[in-house]
């Protein structure tokens, strides 16, 4: 019996839908992985064990059913346990409700709404600021307030190449190479356009500032007097004052000491 096989059955319940299953088979194929299978017998489950050799991964993955002994062949475990590697082969990085920060294994605040959304919180500052029911959008420091003022880049065509697409790809060792060396080209393109988008948003500030100096010094000239009339008329300037500086005790005795 196949994989997409025991998935079919009523009683199995996998800790994978069919929906990331059949994801995951779209994603960047890998090299060529040696897999040693090892099956464990429970009572309820079937456990299988995979190990990878180059990578030195251990994935485990639990097939939940009504009996322990299910016909599994080896060739069909080594050619459909490799949705499961693609499944596991990176660390599941979450977005903050909030602030849209990343979130990584072992951190962040989980909230499941008793209609079964998940809201998922970085820190306990964004959890506490949706507890107080505050809009990310009016909120200064959330990426949902830069994107929607234009602080941040939102529209490059470097975003067009992390979206999911639902396409099968045939593996291929070369594809597989030219995507990862793609990868690190891509990260600095959109390093330098988002650098050149924030110097031509801060480029206008000098301008503006010199437009906003001039607006108040013409509006308010009158106060200004020039040097030369606060010479002629002395009234204009406060005099000038001698005051004697007397010591305290504690100076006097430390300048006895």
């Amino acid at each position: 019996m196949c994989f997409d096989q025991i998935l079919e059955r009523k009683k199995v319940r996998s800790q994978y839908s069919r929906g990331e299953v059949q994801a995951a088979s779209h994603l960047t194929p890998l090299p060529a992985l040696s897999f040693s299978v090892s099956s464990v017998h429970l009572r309820s489950s079937l456990l299988l064990k995979v190990s990878v050799a180059p990578a030195r991964i251990f994935l485990t993955v639990a097939l939940l059913c009504g009996r322990a002994d299910i016909p599994l062949s080896r060739a069909a475990l080594l050619e459909k346990f490799r949705v499961c590697y693609l499944l596991k082969k990176r660390m599941r990085l979450e977005k903050c409700w909030f602030c849209s920060s990343p979130i990584y294994p072992g951190h962040g605040i989980q909230f499941v709404r008793n209609d079964a959304t998940i809201f998922r919180f970085c820190r306990s500052k964004c959890h506490k600021n949706f507890k107080m029911k505050r809009n990310p959008r009016k909120v200064k420091w959330t990426k949902a307030y830069r994107r929607l003022h234009g602080k941040d880049m939102t529209k490059d065509s470097t975003f067009e190449f992390e979206r999911w697409r639902h396409r099968p790809h045939k593996y291929d060792r070369n594809v597989t190479e030219d995507t990862l060396k793609a990868i690190k080209k891509i990260d600095k393109i959109r390093m330098d356009r988002e650098s050149r988008h924030i110097a031509r948003r801060h480029q206008g500030k000098k301008a503006k500032e010199f437009r906003e100096a001039k607006k108040e010094l013409d509006q308010s000239i009158s106060l200004v007097k020039a040097p030369s009339v606060l010479k002629e008329d002395p009234s204009l300037t406060l005099p000038k004052l001698k005051v004697k500086v007397v010591p305290s005790q504690s100076e006097q005795d430390r300048m006895e000491e």
